[in-house]
């Protein structure tokens, strides 16, 4: 049996789906609701994220009086509005064959636009289910078939085994992806169109660099992206990693890195034109902290901390508070993941000081209550969520945690509470019965009520399961089930409890049992070996381009419903 310890990270790519598709679903609303507009449709978040578009492609001009051609292409936009809102719309009701053929209409419109199976593709892969992702490749296999001078679904594909590791399939299907985008038969694309495809094509090429650490290969990959568009801050972005991770410890290479993702801020800043969003990349500080944390050198990492409070002014500003919330929130999950509780929290209060009506900044700060051991607050700030959402996971499983560790004023667990967290975590069970994180909480808190033999039946089945994916709490919490069977009954138990711990107290990340899993395995006879570093996921690479993305799929259910904060246990 193969098993995974992992540290802690955001899953953005997965959350991102899952958010989108209840974006999706909020939008549409039920079979019984009035048929929604398609301006009630066609949100950004779903013409760019779901459909690849440029958030522009579907919005109807402007027209001037006596402007005869462009109230024609109004018309047409217009129509492909409706055509497009109508399949979302179908889909969502479960009719996928009306679906395709409100995207065929669309097409017989707009000659440029990708065939009907491509974006019913789409629509499959941000669902967040296995069944649906499969679909999805169904779709794309069809769009091939049917479609051969298209060259979407191919960019797809690739991303599709970029995500699975099939680094020399994924290098083929981008390969193929350029290859057609540059015949005559290509779709009838405007200049900016193509040009958008060709550097998500580009992305693709320099992921693969990325995780074969072809550096060279990959900053040629960059240059010839940079062709086309010498200003496109993703491209800089990449260029500046690269740069940085051919050789960690030069200083040559950090200065290089430094200057390339000042500019590549520069003009994401610059594209924005004064809207109120935030720059497509980091600033470069986060990107450095991200990249010297990931090589081992904490220590240059806090030194970019320290560049990034000597500039409070520049992020406390009220024209640049959206940025200030962005990197402190960052910095909090940063010292999260050191196990540095106390300035996580400050950063935490200071990215709220900033942005004091931030969900997301509510649930980090929350977590940083219950890692702290600040169980009265925490459980304060998870009932509320749980009271206004009693199905959100993030929350149900977080209240769970929190109040199985609650204390009564005699410092003794409170039986009460106690009693609420597994009743909190049965129906969280009940409603997530494939999620191994809802029964990993359910199984410690049987654990830490006395049900010893009902905890060592859900981790049992743990073992059962093939390249599973586990955290190191849960990893933790079996290691404790384990230690506490009668050896007996179980002789095995106990050496399997010490061969968790001594992947646990290795592993990265934010882990609230550290110091306890550390004692339990020297009480072992083992020895506490250096730990791996941890990432800072909110300063990633960022897509190719930022718009007409291709977002990689989920390969499974998530089980993190918030971007910014871990799950506990997960």
């Amino acid at each position: 049996m193969k098993w995974t310890l992992r540290p802690w990270t955001c899953g953005a790519s997965i959350c991102v789906a899952a958010f989108l598709w209840a974006a999706l679903t909020a939008s549409v609303g039920s079979a019984q609701a009035p048929t929604p507009t398609p301006s009630e449709v066609l949100t950004d978040d779903i013409v760019t994220q779901v459909l690849g578009m440029d958030k522009d492609q579907l919005k109807v001009p402007e027209v001037a009086a006596g402007d005869a051609d462009a109230q024609t292409k109004a018309e047409n936009i217009g129509k492909l509005r409706t055509a497009f809102a109508d399949a979302i719309t179908a889909f969502r009701a479960g009719n996928a064959d009306v679906a395709r053929a409100k995207f065929e209409e669309a097409r017989k419109i707009d000659s440029s636009l990708s065939p009907a199976p491509v974006y019913l593709a789409r629509l499959c892969f941000a669902v967040n289910d296995e069944k649906l992702v499969k679909v999805g490749r169904q779709f794309l296999d069809q769009a091939v078939d049917k479609d051969p001078a298209s060259p979407e679904a191919y960019m797809i594909f690739g991303n599709l085994a970029l995500l699975e590791g099939r680094l020399a399939d994924a290098e083929l299907h981008f390969t193929r992806a350029a290859e057609l985008a540059n015949l005559p038969s290509a779709p009838e694309w405007t200049a900016k169109q193509k040009e958008t495809f060709l550097k998500n094509v580009y992305g693709g090429r320099v992921s693969i660099c990325e995780q074969r650490q072809n550096w060279s290969r990959g900053l040629s990959e960059v240059d010839a992206w940079l062709a086309l568009d010498g200003k496109d801050p993703a491209a800089l972005y990449r260029k500046a990693r690269i740069t940085f991770l051919q050789d960690p410890k030069s200083a040559k290479n950090l200065a290089e890195a430094r200057i390339g993702f000042d500019e590549a801020y520069k003009f994401a800043a610059d594209a924005l034109k004064g809207k109120d969003e935030l720059p497509s990349v980091p600033p470069t500080e986060l990107a450095l902290i991200e990249l010297q944390t990931a090589t081992g050198n904490i220590d240059k990492a806090r030194d970019e901390i320290k560049l990034i409070d000597s500039k409070s002014a520049e992020f406390t500003s009220d024209k640049n508070k959206k940025e200030g919330s962005r990197v402190y929130s960052t910095l909090s999950q940063w010292y999260l993941g050191q196990g540095e509780f106390e300035k996580a929290t400050e950063y935490a209060n200071k990215a709220t000081a900033i942005d004091k009506d931030s969900p997301a900044l509510k649930q980090l700060t929350a977590v940083l209550y219950y890692f702290a051991n600040n169980y009265d607050k925490a459980e304060a700030d998870f009932t509320a969520m749980h009271q206004d959402a009693p199905q959100d996971f993030f929350a149900a499983n977080y209240l769970a945690l929190t109040l199985i560790e609650a204390k009564g004023a005699d410092g003794k667990p409170d039986p009460v509470k106690q009693a609420k967290a597994v009743q909190v975590a049965e129906l969280s069970a009940r409603l997530n019965p494939k999620s191994p994180v809802a029964l990993a909480t359910l199984a410690w808190c049987y654990f830490n009520t006395g049900k010893l033999g009902e905890a060592a039946q859900i981790f049992a089945a743990f073992e059962q399961q093939q390249n599973m994916e586990i955290s190191a709490d849960t990893a933790f919490y079996m290691a404790k089930t384990y230690a506490a069977l009668p050896s007996a009954q179980f002789p095995q138990a106990l050496g399997r409890a010490k061969q968790l711990l001594e992947n646990v107290v290795k592993t990265g990340g934010a882990f609230k049992y550290r110091k306890e899993a550390e004692r339990l395995f020297e009480g072992m006879g083992g020895i506490v070996p250096p730990r791996a570093a941890s990432t800072v996921p909110a300063v990633t690479p960022p897509p190719a381009t930022t718009g007409s993305n291709e977002k990689k799929p989920a390969e499974k259910p998530a089980d993190k419903p918030a971007a910014t904060t871990p799950d506990g246990n997960n």
